[in-house]
């Protein structure tokens, strides 16, 4: 908040009022001292590309004049001058330190010339009214960096809103190639490229909680740039890799970084086709075993993708081949299904399903055994060993709940 203004009420009575209004007269060269002065301390701040020469002579040219005239005439505190160059250089991307120090260089400036315009003026009126520039300095500096950073909020929203839009136009699959090239132009994708769609299911906790969070030093040491988009089903991520080289090494950020499931779609070259990617991103995604933080890719579960596109009746064909061992008591249900998922995690290897599940191995042998009695389906024939796993998939994906469960 600014504080109230100290200078007097009356004009005349204001310490150095009359030293400030002769300086008023000699603005032009005050100011182009200014401006010399900034751009010698500050080579910087003068870059032809964020300030022009011309505009840090009108920047120089309209503070300094505000300052005097405040000091040399009566009235409330105006800090019009300083709220709009704090919105300006928020909109042509200085960094708010530079312009602050330029107010501090401009301050140190005027001074000098207030002193040498002194004269033979009362000294104590000289450091009242030295007293009065650097309150005006504070004060004018807090408007500044209150108004920057109102309008860097603002614009930081309205880049937002632009760069979803953007994306928006990329990934829910318009019609028009030619547009989402030109919003993949105005969001920095290139025409051409590798690329990934990843989609990371929303928390389960909170909606407020992101689905995924990885640090940016870690996509920027594998020079891939990565565009978001949040939204209630969960994240989803349009990533610009280097080369199909770095892919598994993304993957392992994403892994480590995961909440929940996420699903990787397959590696594309244009823009135009990452509708069709984020769709095989979530299907992968639904292909991993609810509840854990699982990375999927879509290419590596062909058989459970099968299934997801025919949730219902992958239901039935669960319900079809395990239905006895559904059936059973919850517990002695559960030690089936276990040890069945263990024994094709192993490979096969009853010593290793054993070893997994903590059990000894004739415990392991004797349920496997139940099961096929129970079910009818032998673990020695290929295509009974080949419908037990895909029914066992089947019911993993569908939460491993009987039909009809809720």
């Amino acid at each position: 908040m600014l504080r109230v203004s100290t200078l007097s009420p009356h004009a005349d009575s204001v310490p150095g009022a009359q030293i400030a209004r002769r300086l008023l007269d000699s603005i032009d060269d005050l100011s182009e001292q200014v401006t010399v002065e900034i751009e010698t301390i500050q080579p910087f701040y003068v870059d032809g590309v964020h300030v022009t020469k011309e505009q840090l002579r009108k920047f120089s040219r309209d503070n300094v004049t505000a300052i005097l005239h405040q000091l040399a005439c009566d009235g409330p505190l105006k800090t019009g001058v300083a709220r709009a160059t704090g919105r300006t250089k928020a909109e042509q991307g200085v960094p708010l330190e530079a312009v602050l120090r330029a107010y501090r260089i401009g301050g140190r400036v005027v001074l000098a010339r207030l002193v040498e315009a002194a004269g033979e003026e009362p000294v104590h009126d000289v450091v009242d009214l030295a007293s009065n520039l650097w309150e005006l300095i504070d004060q004018y500096s807090d408007a500044l960096a209150d108004t920057y950073r109102s309008t860097a909020e603002e614009l930081a929203r309205r880049d937002g809103d632009t760069r979803r839009l953007l994306l928006a136009a990329i990934l829910d699959g318009n019609q028009d190639t030619a547009r989402v090239f030109d919003s993949a132009r105005s969001l920095g994708v290139p025409p051409t490229g590798t690329f990934l769609i990843v989609f990371a299911e929303a928390s389960r906790s909170s909606a407020a909680d992101a689905p995924l969070s990885v640090p940016n030093s870690k996509f920027s040491a594998l020079g891939v740039r990565a565009h978001w988009r949040v939204d209630l089903e969960g994240m989803a991520g349009l990533l610009v890799l280097p080369t199909a080289r770095v892919e598994p090494k993304v993957l392992t950020v994403l892994a480590e970084s995961a909440i929940n499931r996420i699903g990787v779609s397959p590696v594309f070259t244009h823009p135009h086709q990452s509708h069709e990617a984020l769709t095989q991103a979530k299907l992968a995604l639904m292909c991993g075993p609810p509840g854990t933080t699982t990375l999927t890719k879509y290419e590596d579960v062909p058989i459970q993708l099968l299934m997801v596109r025919q949730l219902d009746a992958s239901r039935q064909l669960a319900e079809q081949v395990l239905g006895p061992i559904l059936a059973l008591p919850a517990r002695e249900r559960d030690n089936y299904l276990d040890t069945l998922a263990a024994w094709y995690e192993c490979g096969g290897s009853t010593i290793a399903a054993a070893e997994a599940l903590h059990y000894h191995r004739n415990t392991v042998q004797y349920r496997l055994r139940r099961i096929q009695e129970i079910t009818g389906r032998s673990l020695s024939t290929p295509i009974e060993i080949a419908q037990l796993y895909v029914a066992l998939e089947a019911l993993r994906l569908n939460g491993r709940r009987p039909l009809g469960a809720e």
